[in-house]
């Protein structure tokens, strides 16, 4: 998978990786005091059975920045690293 992040996709608090060959955000990262937090998103993986994930509705729209913070900071993937390599 090719991901690319266009630039009308960042911003200070976290950005949306895209797929440059279908357009799925298979990743978002944050940068959070200094790391590279991601979460990924199980709907870009292929061939996986439905059936093992465990499914919760979510609202985060009253979150003041500070908490959607922490709550990355505690959710999300630690110590993320991107490696490119020639496609």
């Amino acid at each position: 998978m090719i991901v690319v992040t266009p630039d009308f996709l960042l911003d200070a608090v976290h950005q949306f990786h895209i797929c440059a060959k279908c357009g799925v955000v298979p990743v978002v990262t944050s940068e959070i005091d200094g790391t590279t937090y991601a979460v990924v998103s199980v709907n870009a993986f292929q061939g996986l059975d439905r059936s093992l994930l465990k499914h919760a509705s979510a609202t985060f729209d009253a979150e003041d920045e500070q908490s959607r913070l922490v709550r990355r900071k505690r959710n999300w993937i630690p110590s993320v690293q991107f490696s490119k390599r020639d496609a």
